[in-house]
């Protein structure tokens, strides 16, 4: 019975440990993107590690094209960042000085000494963004991190499929979508394409193990997803 129904049984600790040992590491695309949020020495762990592991390393097409395709938005988001935490702070200030207004002539509370205290705190708050973005890369124009990925990983990337095969897996998707199948079908809703994202990463791992000639659980293809 275990045989037939593998999926609905956890790896025994002997069996993960071998997992562990032989699998090879497939990423997916938030897991490459998670490289402009990390700290400078979490980012040094996390290549340090795939250095470690670029034998054992598979990236499926589509995982490679979604992280090509978003890395500018994630720069630019994070770049955003310290601007827009800058005008949410100064708001915030500005609402919590219109509330505390009618206290103004209360006898026992220096409503001018609070509102100094808030003054002085988008001040700090202003000094600190400014020192952290005077910090921050600008990957926009040079992105080393993409040079250490793109190197970790030459060779390591499977080729897309022809329109042909793509038409037959979205084909797939949808058969899939409409029983609610895993994975991908929470992304129904997206548009198309990019609602088959998730779908055709599946077939590319698939593939993958076919040519191995070997099942999944044989080769321990192990799909890492973010925990976020």
């Amino acid at each position: 019975m275990r045989d037939l129904f593998r999926g609905y049984y956890n790896p025994t600790p002997e069996e993960l440990a071998e997992i562990w040992k032989t699998c090879i590491f497939s990423f997916d695309a938030n897991v490459l993107l998670h490289i402009y949020c990390y700290t400078p020495s979490t980012r040094e762990r996390f290549f340090e590690i795939l250095n470690r592991l670029k034998e054992r390393i598979w990236v499926s097409h589509q995982a490679a094209y979604e992280y090509q395709k978003n890395r500018l938005y994630v720069i630019a988001d994070y770049l955003k960042g310290y601007e827009s935490i800058e005008k949410i702070v100064i708001k915030k200030v500005q609402e919590l000085k219109s509330d505390v207004k009618d206290y103004k002539r209360h006898p026992f509370i220096n409503i001018e000494q609070i509102l100094g205290i808030m003054e002085k705190a988008i001040e700090d708050v202003k000094f600190q963004l400014n020192e952290a973005s005077n910090h921050h890369p600008n990957y926009l124009k040079y992105d080393n991190l993409r040079e250490i990925l793109s190197d970790l990983l030459a060779g390591k990337v499977c080729q897309p499929y022809s329109e042909e095969e793509l038409e037959n897996i979205y084909q797939k998707a949808e058969k899939r979508f409409s029983y609610k199948k895993p994975p991908g079908y929470k992304d129904a809703n997206k548009p198309v394409p990019r609602s088959y994202g998730d779908v055709v990463l599946w077939f590319q791992l698939i593939d993958y193990a076919r040519f191995q000639q070997e099942p999944l659980s044989r080769i321990g293809l192990w799909l890492i997803y973010p925990s976020v």
